[in-house]
């Protein structure tokens, strides 16, 4: 595997134009892998942003709260930075939350299927 330098990143592409093997090298199938990849992204980025949304629109009292935060953490550190979002504790529990409570994935299946089997 190939290090990073100035002229190499080291990012996904890189890392799969350094490991692809044979055809799987030919740049209209690493393009069709990488937008895999940046989609399957999205899709989780943009499922978390909805859940955020849908828990904002029922509690519309932490809005408030959120901003303030938001606020005093951007005054205190003068903008976006790379500490910003280490400091947005009630941000990041409330994504936190939301995420839980909204979630599609095994845990709400099975609880689904056991309160339907119960409901029978």
């Amino acid at each position: 595997m190939a290090l990073a330098t100035k002229d190499r990143p080291q990012d996904v592409l890189q890392y799969m134009l350094d490991h692809a093997e044979g055809d799987d090298g030919k740049p209209e199938k690493i393009s069709l892998r990488y937008s895999y990849t940046i989609l399957g992204g999205l899709h989780t980025v943009v499922g978390a942003i909805v859940d955020m949304l849908y828990e904002l629109g029922d509690h519309p009292e932490y809005i408030e709260p959120l901003r303030q935060e938001m606020r005093q953490v951007l005054a205190e550190e003068g903008g976006w930075g790379k500490r910003t979002f280490n400091k947005l504790q009630k941000l990041d529990s409330f994504m936190k939350e939301a995420q839980r409570l909204n979630n599609v994935g095994p845990s709400k299946l099975a609880l689904s299927l056991f309160f339907i089997c119960e409901q029978n």
